[in-house]
């Protein structure tokens, strides 16, 4: 193997870019689990021969398994990828009848299971487990209220900063990213 250094690196951390072609993927008339994975750190060593490791990581979620690129050499990973999970309900009226919401909504997250999350180190194919958590998506109904567009991320890393500290071009919408208008409007959500 070859070794790496990850002190003299000059590149900067990898980001999703704006205009990543999952965004076109979605659709305004579906509900998502947004899940934004920054990176991780103290990861352990897959590969003795570069004291590194090549971590990726992996989602799962209702049947539904997501994962990020790999970092190359490194122990400390910065993804910063979101992943954008279609949340399945077997009725749509449980996400628009108020009594349904109330009462089935909460017993059909619990029969989902957990949002999993776990690192892998990658040669060329996911070879070594290196670490996960488990997440009940259920607790999160008891989290804080916040008002968030779909692609709001997006929308913010494709906003310019200029000398004097004001941001240009983008408002509320993102034509130039070819998102669909209803996927950039903020609505109701638990963070």
């Amino acid at each position: 193997g070859v070794a790496c250094d990850e002190a003299q690196s000059s590149i900067p951390a990898p980001l999703q870019p704006a205009n990543s072609l999952v965004l076109f993927h979605l659709s305004p008339n579906v509900q998502y689990l947004v899940v934004e994975v920054s990176g991780a750190d103290g990861l352990p060593i897959a590969d003795p021969d570069s004291g590194s490791s090549n971590p990726m990581c992996r989602i799962k979620y209702d049947g539904i398994v997501q994962q990020s690129f790999s970092c190359e050499c490194t122990t400390s990973p910065a993804w910063n990828h979101t992943f954008y999970v279609p949340v399945r309900l077997p009725d749509e009226k449980i996400r628009s009848k108020a009594e349904l919401y109330r009462n089935l909504l909460p017993v059909e997250m619990k029969s989902k299971g957990y949002l999993e999350l776990e690192v892998w180190h990658v040669e060329s194919l996911p070879t070594e487990y290196l670490g996960g958590c488990k997440f009940d998506l259920y607790e999160t109904r008891f989290g804080q209220n916040a008002q968030k567009a779909l692609c709001q991320q997006k929308i913010t890393m494709a906003k310019k900063i200029d000398d004097d500290g004001e941001e240009e071009g983008l408002e509320d919408e993102a034509p130039d990213l070819g998102i669909d208008p209803k996927l950039v409007q903020k609505h109701n959500t638990k963070v």
